[in-house]
């Protein structure tokens, strides 16, 4: 070998061997505690409104019925016209879940949205569903402090379609009348195996895009319960809250949540859910009460075969604060669903729903709107 050629040779070696070592002093590594996950939901379904005034209009943009999110209507401005009929296939959301550890003790997790509101999708193009950091302060009693965006622990219905028993989501969860996401801190901590604690503080608890000029943030503390063994443990969960949502500093939105799941034989699950909420009065508005109840009953019928029966009742007491009006009206509002899933494979489902809307302005004509749907839910 020429004597430039193995000096040459000699520089790269020293210097790959540097780089290696120097990228072993860091936690994991450049690439280490890297981690991917994603779901996709996409189907097909039909539904009709009646030929009534339509006055549900759901805080997060969607509307009644079984494709009530993933409508043509939704994100357009547009509200649905009395006696429309919808027969779609839909893609609604594709997620990609990407996580890095440091070391022991940090976690960082981004989980993104891909959508296209034209394929029946309530994402407008990409989105960020949760962002977060996470150190580990405390490892015996699991006390962490987190902030970002993330979602809280209240509520029964799960964040990704993947997870739910059924299609669609109730208008519970569609109108948040709970804390369904935070954009702010949040310190969690075991004080024994059975109880867990997480008390946050951010920007809202309706919706953190509602987002208003104050120096007072809002808060949330939730109270989990937990008994029985895993996978097909208990919990109940207590979540009061409270923010300035409607004005600078004030008026005040203050409500609680509770949650009960319960395996009440290894084949049958029953969740219940109430819900209070309290939006103070501005802009011409009037204080606005919501009480909403929630059923979930699930039946594992067979291995890989599940059956679930759904019910929600929503009363939006008040016709509005002003600024928020999480169902649309002064109204009462009925849900009533039966579906089933089958587990084709390891994360990936398919399941049916059919589900019927009623819903009762105070004043006005009742609406119904019935509808069923097939999906595909896929967890990878």
């Amino acid at each position: 070998m020429k004597p430039y050629l193995a000096v040459a040779v000699a520089l790269i070696t020293i210097f790959t061997a540097s780089v290696a070592k120097s990228e072993e002093k860091k936690p994991g590594g450049v690439l280490g505690g890297f981690e991917m996950a994603g779901f996709l939901n996409a189907g097909f379904g039909w539904q009709r409104f009646s030929n009534d005034p339509i006055t549900e209009f759901a805080n997060d943009g969607s509307y009644a019925g079984v494709l009530g999110s993933v409508i043509s209507n939704v994100g357009t401005g547009a509200a649905p016209a009395p006696g429309q009929d919808d027969v779609e296939a839909f893609m609604e959301v594709a997620e990609l879940d990407i996580t890095k550890t440091f070391g022991e003790r940090a976690t960082l997790r981004a989980d993104l949205y891909f959508g296209r509101p034209l394929s029946g999708s309530w994402v407008p193009g990409t989105d960020i569903e949760q962002a977060y950091l996470t150190v580990m302060l405390w490892k015996e009693h699991a006390l962490e402090f987190t902030i970002g965006r993330f979602g809280t622990q209240a509520g029964f219905e799960a964040y990704e379609p993947y997870n739910l028993d059924t299609i669609s989501w109730s208008l519970v969860t569609r109108a948040n009348l709970y804390p369904f996401f935070v954009t702010g801190a949040q310190l969690s901590f075991d004080v024994t195996d059975y109880l867990s604690i997480y008390l946050a503080a951010g920007n809202g608890v309706i919706n953190d895009t509602n987002v208003r000029i104050g120096d007072i943030p809002a808060g949330l503390a939730s109270f989990v319960f937990y008994w029985g063994e895993e996978p097909k443990d208990s919990y109940i969960v207590l979540t009061p809250f409270i923010g300035p949502e409607s004005g600078e500093n004030r008026p005040l939105t203050y409500g609680a949540d509770a949650t009960f799941a319960a395996w009440l034989t290894n084949n049958f699950q029953l969740a219940l859910e109430g819900v209070f909420h309290h939006d103070n009065a501005i802009a011409g508005g009037v204080n606005t009460n919501y009480l909403a109840g929630f059923m979930n009953l699930r039946w594992e019928m067979a291995e890989d075969w599940y059956g679930v029966l759904k019910y929600t009742y929503v009363n939006q007491l008040d016709a509005g604060n002003g600024v928020h009006n999480l169902t649309g009206a002064k109204q009462q509002i009925h849900e009533a669903g039966i579906g089933f899933g089958y587990n084709i494979a390891d994360g990936m489902k398919l399941k049916w729903e059919g589900r019927v809307d009623i819903i009762a302005p105070k004043g006005g004509s009742m609406q119904w709107v019935p509808g069923t749907a097939l999906a595909l839910a896929c967890a990878f």
